[in-house]
């Protein structure tokens, strides 16, 4: 059997016959063949398919990855967005509800009296309402700075003279 590329020293020990099949290719002899090899084109022409699928599918990932990366960016956007309004509608509602749950109490007190007006302004000082770990904390403080609960506070404006 004929190598396709033999050595220098491989070449000289060849017959002459076979030997003006090889061609010198720098420091090697490599077989020098006229015509076509069926097989060969064959396998060629296989080779040739699968670099052109491999080329295509490389550009279908690279496709599909910038799709992903584009779908991936709006859907972070539009999930930013979302909870940004969320975020605020959940404010306003706390806000709501602190001072619902506030002026809840000012005016039970202040119902009681003519001057329900000026009682309301004091009382805004006195009422603290606050959500706290998503609860709403409602604290009352008497005239002296102290906490108390809500009928003590009632009680002290009840029973002062001045009002």
């Amino acid at each position: 059997m004929l190598n396709r590329t033999i050595t220098a020293e491989e070449f000289n020990a060849l017959p002459d016959e076979v030997k003006a099949h090889y061609a010198k290719r720098g420091t090697k002899y490599v077989i020098d063949l006229s015509g076509t090899d069926p097989e060969l084109e064959t396998t060629q022409a296989e080779l040739d398919k699968a670099r052109r699928a491999k080329i295509d599918l490389e550009a279908q990932v690279r496709s599909l990855s910038e799709d992903a990366q584009q779908t991936e960016a709006r859907v972070r956007k539009e999930t930013e967005e979302k909870l940004t309004e969320l975020t605020q509608q959940n404010e306003k509602l706390t806000t709501a509800q602190v001072n619902a749950e506030r002026e809840k109490h000012i005016a039970t007190i202040a119902g009681n009296f003519k001057t329900e007006g000026l009682i309301r302004s004091d009382l805004r000082d006195r009422v603290k309402v606050e959500l706290v770990d998503g609860e709403v904390k409602t604290t009352f403080i008497n005239k002296d700075g102290k906490e108390v609960d809500f009928k003590t506070l009632n009680e002290e404006y009840c029973k002062n003279p001045d009002y």
